[in-house]
């Protein structure tokens, strides 16, 4: 094993600057209400930019159309900002800080939808709980009306999943959000579910201890489930390798490897004593990375079983809360709950990441792959998604020329997001799904 030591909060890592508007800034051009202002800020972070090392306040007024054929909503921009033109087709906003290339795009959702079905508050019949410890009444008593969604995913055919903190998975179309399915079974939340390769099966996992395989029709039908036990603590991440094996990461401090067919457990891949996993991701061949509490990434041969012995571990210097792996590029992507983000390379992991910074945003709720599997798209708990091209995330921490792409709307943390068919998907706490078209080049 080898260990290599590096901090996200170091001198080595800046705190990006970053640009932010009024979150619900494209209302105005939806109603049709202009002129309008909305209210701008600039943090100048760490790395702070020539001559603008301080914050700064402004305000971007949005004009009415001058005619019915008019194409644009000119804008204008107060202080050091200077704003884009509207098209009345895109809701994208660009600005950028004067005598600088530093800029941000703004784009608006082009639909919103709740997936939680009509009746999502009724009272559902749970299979009981097989071979796990008791419960605190105060947990078993919990109401299971709440309905935040903790997370969600898109098959490659094109069905949306979202795992509910009632209890229940909702099964949805991708174009409006319309549920087609419930799956029902876990009495507790549910905080991960995941499509398995063949679309036609679902793992999931939940603060009730279990992972449960759904197996679906061509109509997404529920046809049966199985649950799996053996973890002592909530489940916090998922993945199937293929139609046999899964993976269960837990706050027990372990992951285990399950054969569905058999309903056991091949071997736990890992235990830690009192460290919870928060994620895990599949890298090159066999290889897992485990995103801890304790502020490590954990690299294990998964098809080994040596538990405890980890082939790598990278000191992040903060609590680890989510991780990816970007098949294209190679790379291993790092999420911090103080809002630090870093890069690996995969194909050879060294003492320190290529790229790591800090955003001034919220906890790292997920990393995923951006457009065309490359580039990065983030989520976190401030209501933020936003992108880096893959172009971007090769000149960092040059941020003098830097560009983001930020997916607005929100006003409550985004769980995750995922980028499908040139579209972005961001999943947002306040219970609805926002559907971006991908950025255009301004």
């Amino acid at each position: 094993m080898t260990t290599q030591t590096s901090s996200d909060l170091s001198p080595k890592a800046p705190t990006f600057p970053r640009i932010i508007v009024q979150p619900d800034w494209f209302v105005n051009i939806k109603s049709n209400t202009l002129p309008a202002d909305v209210w701008l800020e600039f943090k100048a972070g760490s790395s702070s930019i020539s001559r603008l090392a301080q914050n700064i306040h402004g305000v971007c007024s949005i004009k009415a159309l001058t005619n019915s054929d008019a194409k644009v909503f000119k804008t204008s921009g107060s202080d050091k900002f200077q704003t884009s033109d509207v098209d009345r087709t895109q809701q994208q906003l660009r600005i950028k800080i004067q005598d600088t290339d530093f800029s941000h795009t703004f784009q608006g959702p082009m639909n919103s939808y709740l997936t939680s079905g009509k009746q999502d508050n009724d009272n559902a019949e749970f299979d009981p709980l097989v071979n796990v410890p008791e419960l605190p009444k105060s947990r078993t008593n919990q109401s299971t009306t709440s309905t935040i969604p903790h997370w969600f995913d898109i098959s490659s055919g094109g069905v949306g999943l979202t795992a509910r903190s009632n209890g229940t998975i909702t099964v949805w179309d991708l174009n409006n959000g319309e549920v087609r399915r419930k799956l029902r079974g876990h009495t507790e939340d549910v905080y991960i579910s995941r499509f398995f390769p063949s679309d036609f099966a679902v793992v999931s996992g939940g603060a009730d201890m279990r992972v449960k395989i759904w197996c679906l029709d061509g109509e997404n039908n529920q046809i049966r489930d199985t649950t799996l036990t053996g973890h002592r603590s909530r489940i916090n991440d998922v993945h199937a390798l293929d139609q046999q094996r899964v993976l269960s990461a837990s706050n027990d401090g372990s992951v285990i490897l399950w054969d569905i067919n058999k309903n056991e457990a091949i071997h736990r891949v890992v235990q830690l004593d009192s460290i919870s996993i928060n994620a895990i991701t599949l890298t090159n061949g066999s290889s897992l990375a485990c995103a801890c509490n304790d502020g490590l990434i954990r690299v294990y041969d998964f098809n080994q079983n040596n538990a405890n012995q980890p082939t790598h571990q990278m000191k992040i210097g903060s609590p680890l809360s989510t991780i990816c792996y970007l098949s294209n590029s190679q790379q291993l992507i790092y999420g911090t709950e103080q809002s630090g983000l870093g890069i690996y390379d995969a194909r050879e992991l060294s003492d320190m990441p290529v790229h790591s910074w800090k955003e001034q945003r919220g906890k790292i709720n997920s990393v995923a792959p951006g457009r065309n599997q490359c580039g990065l798209l983030v989520a976190s708990a401030d209501g933020s998604c936003f992108e880096y091209t893959e172009e971007e995330l090769k000149i960092m921490p040059d941020t003098f020329s830097f560009h983001v792409y930020d997916y607005t709307g929100a006003d409550d943390s985004v769980t995750n997001a995922k980028v499908f068919q040139e579209k972005v998907f961001a999943n947002c706490r306040d219970g609805h799904v926002r559907v971006y078209d991908q950025h255009v080049e301004n």
